[in-house]
């Protein structure tokens, strides 16, 4: 097997949902991105924003009954259903 080459990751935490009185872990899932090499932190700020906020703006409809709802955007519950009829 050959190995991959390694590229460098940006990688944040967001949370999708509010979580009173649940799981400290409901509605938190974990974003990565390429980080492009020799970025300015205020470049690599802006592009994590705006990943973020695509985020944010896919998760209205949620992905009911699927029980990771809370941290599933709609557009992965999507991708996943598809690749389910496929294999």
């Amino acid at each position: 097997i050959e190995s991959r080459t390694k590229v460098p990751l940006l990688s944040w935490y967001q949370r999708l949902r509010g979580s009173p009185g649940q799981d400290p872990l409901w509605g938190l899932v974990r974003v990565e991105t390429r980080l492009v090499p020799d970025a300015a932190p205020r470049d690599v700020a802006r592009h994590a924003d705006a990943v973020s906020a695509c985020i944010l703006a896919e998760r209205a409809p949620t992905g009911h009954p699927d029980p990771r709802w809370d941290t599933m955007v709609y557009g992965i519950r999507d991708c996943e259903a598809f690749l389910k009829v496929i294999a």
